[in-house]
């Protein structure tokens, strides 16, 4: 039971180096801003496309929602009050 709690603490304790990163323009070295690691240039430059990528696909998916969430607002006339609890009707500003 001891080596699965040591593999578990070493694990824990792994830095996954997914914080920022460190870059010294003049000696070309990078390192993990968490863990202070020299991190190989080439494996942050696909770190850094990865998270570019998976940033990019959610904002896709967050621009298709747009439609049906402005569509569902705008058939919105009336909403529960927080004050009397009552249905009210909406009063766009603007």
């Amino acid at each position: 039971m001891s080596n699965l709690t040591n593999l578990l603490e070493h694990r824990r304790k792994k830095c996954y180096h997914q914080s920022v990163f460190l870059i010294d323009k003049r000696s070309e070295h990078i390192e993990c801003k968490e863990c202070g690691e020299q991190l190989n240039p080439m494996w942050v430059l696909e770190e850094l496309q990865r998270r570019r990528s998976r940033w990019e696909s959610r904002v896709a998916k967050l621009r298709e929602e747009i439609p049906r969430a402005e569509k569902e607002l705008t058939s919105r006339t009336r909403t529960k009050c927080q004050h009397c609890k009552k249905m009210t009707p909406i009063r766009l500003r603007g």
